[in-house]
């Protein structure tokens, strides 16, 4: 009985949309039994609609497909094309509105343990860690926070300091810090 009081509710909020449609607005996809958006300014209706209802389903640090494709026209952040940058550091980055409960997750946030070496297999994983850092840097000196800017600033330094280190010159030999 539950799960039929949810489909109705759910089905309420949404009036207008299909399953495919809501689909394409959240998640940039259609499934093949689903039939999606004819065109361009169709979806940009239905988003402008339905805007704030889709925005509540969304986990804090999220937002919906069309989110970024109607609204901002970056792309969805997380993605290989973007270099998988977390959607909250993208809305940090781009200077957009976040939530209350992001901002108060995000002022908590301390910044990460820096590790003391860096191997040369993990290099890829802590250059994306470093530009998070950064984000979060700009974004705490952007809001005027700047002893807490400062403390992201010595993390971003110490581990670019790792990074260099471990990542080989042209004409050197690698250095072995793996285990």
């Amino acid at each position: 009985m539950a799960t039929t009081k949810r489909r109705l509710r759910h089905a309420r909020q949404f009036r207008g949309l299909s399953a495919g449609e809501r689909n394409e607005l959240l998640h940039g996809i259609v499934f093949a039994a689903e039939e999606g958006f004819a065109s361009k300014e169709a979806m940009l209706k239905a988003w402008q609609a339905h805007k704030a209802t889709l925005m509540l389903e969304c986990k804090a640090g999220m937002r919906p497909m069309a989110f970024w494709e109607l609204e901002n026209g970056v792309g969805y952040p997380n993605c290989a094309a973007n270099d998988y940058e977390p959607e909250i550091d993208c809305l940090m980055r781009l200077g957009l509105e976040v939530t209350h409960e992001e901002r108060v997750t995000l002022l908590a946030a301390e910044p990460p343990h820096i590790p003391e070496s860096v191997p040369l297999s993990a290099v890829e994983h802590w250059k994306q860690v470093l530009r998070s850092i950064g984000t979060r840097e700009e974004w705490h000196r952007r809001e005027g926070r700047h002893t807490q800017a400062g403390l992201w600033r010595e993390q971003f330094v110490a581990l670019h300091s790792r990074i260099e280190t471990a990542t080989p010159r042209a004409g050197e030999k690698p250095q072995s810090t793996d285990s």
